[in-house]
């Protein structure tokens, strides 16, 4: 069933503020987290958390240029690309591994970012995303606008639930690399025990 003008704005609003919200979780996490712990491989074919974030980011610069490209066309969705774009989605939202689309080489990490480098590129992908999406009438929301190499095309809202449930999905590689036995925990360790000595000395605020 096809929603209305405002109901489609509403929902590309709450989508949104999803969006946002798993962006939040997941730098806010690694914020924490020293160079060495940043950069640690669970394996010689791993990625490290720098790598999961970098990927992340690319992924949603990718779907920028989509939007920018495709636009205006007024590309039409087919039912089961709809189904499998849903499908896709669920299984973001699950902690199974899903190997990365070789596909598209500009989506995988490079060697060497720092995660200042990232979060900064990612920051100003965000407003770019932010700035599209919002320039896009909700009336042409239900087009194809971005198109996965598993799932076909995509209609906005599910190009922003994509991204969402794909920060989700990462986010469980990145509890399994802290939860590696290898994984660095001494400067974290270190770091809490100075916070919480620091709110003792400090007292309740």
């Amino acid at each position: 069933m096809r929603l209305s003008a405002g109901a489609m704005a509403r929902r590309i609003a709450a989508l949104l503020e999803i969006l946002e919200s798993e962006k939040r979780a997941v730098t806010g996490d690694l914020g924490r987290w020293s160079v060495e712990q940043l950069r640690f491989r669970p394996g010689s074919m791993s990625w490290s958390a720098l790598d999961v974030l970098d990927h992340v980011a690319r992924t949603e610069a990718e779907a920028v240029g989509h939007l920018r490209t495709y636009r205006g066309q007024g590309r039409r969705q087919e039912f089961v690309e709809r189904l499998r774009g849903s499908c896709l989605i669920r299984l973001m939202q699950l902690p199974v591994r899903v190997q990365a689309p070789r596909a598209m080489p500009q989506i995988l990490p490079s060697e060497g970012r720092s995660l200042a480098e990232i979060l900064g590129e990612w920051s100003r992908t965000r407003l770019a995303l932010q700035k599209e999406v919002r320039s896009i009438a909700p009336g042409e929301a239900c087009c194809a606008f971005t198109q996965h190499p598993f799932s076909g095309w995509m209609n906005l809202p599910q190009t922003i639930a994509f991204l969402a449930a794909h920060i989700r999905h990462h986010r469980f590689q990145i509890d399994r690399i802290r939860n590696c036995k290898a994984w660095p925990r001494a400067a974290l360790d270190a770091r809490s025990a100075c916070e919480n000595q620091s709110d003792w000395l400090c007292g309740p605020r």
